[in-house]
């Protein structure tokens, strides 16, 4: 019998078969959570099979949403599909269940477009996407590689060296490590594997390289942290060193040309005696102290809420933090005290 004959089942087969078998694994389980759940909920409230079962589905249905969106994500679906066409599946069912109410699905409009889409800051996240994608459908991404390997091509290891350099790149162009990942390994994955690197060096390199993306600047990780901490994104990207200081020759450069106020946020990074120094010597320089209050406050508050977890008196809690945050506004403050009168 020819061996060529016989027909192997393909790697997409074999993902098929092993995510229907986890979907069976998970129904089964769920099947029999039902089931048992329905009998406490029977013995306690004294209702029928039908309606007990009615009501532990109702109140358990977000962990079956949960659990879909996690095997879907693994079928190679797009995500924007996979996220729009679940939410809508689980919002008709809610709706049969009488948990959900179809007038909800009017809540997607305020908290698009009302929230996400008038933030500024937020703006930049698919635009950093959408110059990944233009970057892989344009060839650029395919010839920036073809001219760095070119220009190591007399350095051992010219292939992995030019995919680092390649990566370095794009996760500066991209600010996403998934686009800069998934765009490597489309463009040289297969050319590292036709040229004998190993499986654990070539998928080692794309990896490394494309993680870099959440260190140079655009990071959308670094812009949505901004963001959430009410800081300039700017000073994040700019102050990832705790060590690191302002350019005081650019802010004095500046400052000669114009007037207007440069604000400047405490919290990013800035160390205490440069502030001190440019409060006292800078005309425009204006420092925002709020986010180090927030912290002050935050680090005052945890520890109260730890000291007596079984504590539930508020206004008690509030008062621990008093003394805590009066001391680091007076350390903040004390900063910019200005010199002494002769």
């Amino acid at each position: 019998m020819d061996d060529s004959s016989v027909k192997t089942p393909s790697s997409e087969g074999k993902v098929a078969v092993l995510m229907l078998f986890f979907v069976g694994v998970i129904l089964a389980i769920g099947l029999v959570s039902v089931f048992m759940e329905s009998n406490n909920v029977m013995a306690l409230d004294e209702v029928e099979r039908g309606t007990a079962i009615w009501l532990v589905v109702q109140e358990y249905i977000s962990i079956a949403m949960f659990l879909t969106l996690a095997l879907l994500l693994f079928s190679g679906y797009p995500v924007a599909f996979i996220l729009g066409g679940l939410s809508m599946l689980y919002g008709l069912i809610g709706y049969s269940l009488d948990s959900f109410a179809l007038i909800e699905f009017f809540n997607f409009v305020p908290r698009i477009w009302g929230m996400a889409a008038e933030n500024l800051v937020l703006v930049a996240v698919p635009a950093f996407v959408f110059m990944g994608v233009m970057l892989e459908r344009s060839g650029i991404a395919n010839d920036l590689l073809y001219c760095v390997q070119v220009l190591l091509r007399r350095v051992p290891g010219a292939l992995a060296l030019a995919v680092t350099v390649m990566g370095t790149i794009l996760a500066a162009m991209t600010g996403i490590i998934g686009a800069s990942v998934t765009m490597m390994t489309a463009l040289a994955l297969p050319t590292m594997m036709r040229q004998g690197y190993s499986h654990a060096l070539a998928t080692g390199v794309i990896a490394a390289s494309g993680t870099l993306g959440i260190l140079i600047p655009p990071s959308i990780m670094l812009i949505i942290m901004a963001d959430l901490m009410a800081i300039s994104v700017g000073n994040v990207h700019l102050q990832q060193d705790k060590e690191g200081g302002l350019d005081v020759a650019r802010i004095r450069a500046i400052e000669a040309v114009t007037d207007i106020p440069l604000v400047i946020h405490g919290g990013s990074g800035v160390p205490m005696a440069q502030r001190s120094q440019l409060a006292q010597t800078s005309n425009i320089c204006k420092f925002n102290i709020g986010t180090e209050l927030r912290m002050a406050f935050g680090v005052a508050l945890r520890a109260a809420v730890n000291s007596d977890p079984d504590r539930f008196d508020r206004v008690q809690i509030l008062k621990d933090t008093h003394d805590p945050l009066v001391d680091a506004t007076r350390t903040v403050l004390g900063a910019f005290r200005a010199k002494t009168q002769r």
